[in-house]
């Protein structure tokens, strides 16, 4: 994963998502790498399909998450040190949407965190 490498590829990410997501998804990565950080351990999702309209052009399936980060730690490259923030939250509820492209596969189309929503 780019985020646990610190030598991430953001045109790797269009393997998984398009549009705005892409967009935060490689600002976040191009972020981290431009600070020196990389993650260890590994977030851990629990992923809900709320809705899904195959009838769209293109289908679209709408799904919330609750994002567990409590394992997956920022730190810098260089030395290991944690950054984390105290009373940074470790659980975010997240709200996706999730696109058909072409080929048949799905890409994260949108990816919204939610700000002080608890789950």
């Amino acid at each position: 994963m780019a985020f646990t490498s610190g030598h991430g590829d953001v045109n790797k990410l269009s393997a998984v998502a398009s549009g705005a997501a892409y967009q935060k998804l490689a600002a976040d990565l191009f972020k981290a790498q431009q600070a020196g950080l990389i993650f260890k351990g590994a977030p851990v999702t629990n992923p809900h399909v709320a809705a899904v309209d195959l009838a769209s052009s293109p289908a679209k399936a709408t799904m919330t998450d609750c994002l567990d980060t409590s394992n997956w730690i920022p730190v810098l490259a260089s030395t290991g040190k944690s950054v984390v923030e105290s009373g940074s939250p470790t659980h975010v509820f997240v709200n996706l949407v999730a696109e058909q492209v072409p080929d048949g596969t799905w890409r994260i189309s949108q990816y919204a965190p939610e700000q002080g929503r608890t789950c």
